[in-house]
C-alpha cells in the first residue's frame, strides 16, 4: 500500500538489500497502535448484527461509537461536508489526512481491514471508517498480513526473495470482503464523490469493478498498478495497465498522467495511474487538476497532518478538527 511520493522510498530502499531478521519486539507505535485497537475493540455493544449489511458490532467500533448511517440508511455526514474522497487501502490515511483535518467541507471514507492501523486514525466526524476489505465478490477471505504492513494483501506473496524484506506474510487473517458498490450506493447523491483512491496490492482492478455502475459518480481516480510480481497472481488479479486503461475507457475515464512510481532492483515495481472522467454530475464542479492538486498537496502534509491526529485518536468522543492549524 504505497502512496504517492516519498513513501515509496521503503521498496526502493531494498534494492541490494539482504534479507534482515525481524525485530527483536514491537516499535513504541505498534505498541500505542495495539492499545488503541483494544480499547475500540472493546467498546460495547447492543446494536443488531447487521448494518446496512455490513457486521454491526465491527463497524460501530471502528468509528469509536459513531453510527454512520441516518435514518433512511445514507451515510450520515456533518451538514458542511459537501465532497467526498474514498480510500481503499488507507493505511495510515496518506492521501486525505491533511486535507481531511483542515477543510471542514470534505468527508473521507476510508477503506481498511488491519485494525492496528484504522484504531490509529484521528475520532473525527467527517471520517467513516469501513473496517473490511474490497474485493469483486463478498464473504470472508484470507488476509495476508505481512512483516511490512503496506504490502499486506488478499494476494499471497510471491516466493521471490527480493521482496521478502517487505512481503513475507507474519500472519494470515479472516476478514469480512464486501463490494465497493454497497458504499457509495449509501453516499447521498447530493455530495460530490470528487476522488477514489485504491492502493490494495494486487487486486486494484477487482476493487474497480466492485463500484459497478457507481464509479461513473466519480471524477478522478488514482490507482496501484503492479509491475512486477510481489504476489502469486489468482484468476483475474495482478491486472495489466492495459487492462486498467480499457475497463476504464468503456466507462468514460482517461487517463490524466502517472502520480508515482517506486523502483526494486532498479526497475518499476509499482505506478500510480491517474485518470479523470468530463461527464461528472456535482452541483459545485471541479476540474479533475484541481482536485490532483489538492490529492498532492494533501500527501505532501501527511507527516505534520499526523502529529495533529495523534491527540484526536486518543479521544474518546468524535471533536472536529476544523479549525486545527496543524495540519494546514
Amino acid at each position: 500500500m504505497s502512496r504517492f511520493a516519498l513513501p515509496f522510498l521503503f521498496l526502493g530502499s531494498l534494492t541490494g538489500c539482504p534479507k534482515t531478521e525481524a525485530p527483536a519486539g514491537p516499535t513504541a507505535e505498534e505498541v500505542r497502535a495495539q492499545r488503541l485497537a483494544q480499547r475500540a475493540l472493546a467498546l460495547p455493544y447492543s446494536g443488531p448484527e447487521q448494518v446496512a449489511g455490513l457486521p454491526g458490532a465491527l463497524l460501530f467500533r471502528a468509528n469509536r461509537g459513531r453510527t454512520i448511517f441516518d435514518g433512511s440508511g445514507q451515510l450520515s455526514f456533518p451538514p458542511e461536508v459537501r465532497r467526498v474522497w474514498i480510500d481503499v487501502g488507507a493505511h495510515e490515511l496518506e492521501s486525505p489526512l491533511a486535507a481531511l483535518l483542515s477543510r471542514p467541507d470534505l468527508g473521507v471514507i476510508a477503506i481498511e481491514p488491519l485494525w492496528e492501523k484504522w484504531a490509529t486514525w484521528p475520532n473525527v466526524p467527517n471520517l467513516i471508517t469501513i473496517p473490511f476489505a474490497i474485493y469483486s465478490k463478498e464473504g470472508s477471505m484470507t488476509f495476508h498480513v505481512n512483516a511490512y504492513q503496506a504490502t499486506s494483501s488478499l494476494l499471497p506473496s510471491a516466493a521471490d526473495s527480493r521482496f521478502d524484506v517487505a512481503t513475507r506474510t507474519v500472519e494470515e487473517r479472516p476478514v469480512t470482503v464486501i463490494r465497493l458498490d454497497r458504499i457509495m450506493s449509501r453516499i447521498p447523491t447530493g455530495t460530490c464523490i470528487e476522488f477514489l483512491k485504491t492502493d490494495v496490492q494486487g487486486v486494484d482492478l477487482q476493487v474497480l469493478q466492485s463500484a459497478g455502475a457507481e464509479i461513473k459518480r466519480v471524477k478522478v481516480i488514482r490507482t496501484e498498478v503492479s509491475i512486477r510480481p510481489m504476489y502469486e497472481k489468482q484468476g483475474e488479479s495482478m491486472s495489466t495497465r492495459e487492462e486498467f486503461e480499457t475497463y476504464l475507457a468503456e466507462l468514460g475515464f482517461h487517463e490524466l498522467g502517472v502520480s508515482g512510481d517506486r523502483p526494486v532492483d532498479g526497475k518499476i515495481a509499482f505506478v500510480n495511474l491517474d485518470f479523470g472522467r468530463e461527464d461528472w454530475e456535482c452541483a459545485v464542479p471541479r476540474a479533475a487538476e484541481s482536485i490532483r492538486q489538492e490529492v498532492n498537496e494533501s500527501i505532501g502534509g501527511h507527516e505534520r497532518a499526523l502529529a495533529a491526529a495523534r491527540p484526536l485518536a486518543e479521544s474518546s468522543t468524535a471533536t472536529s478538527a476544523k479549525s486545527s492549524t496543524a495540519a494546514r
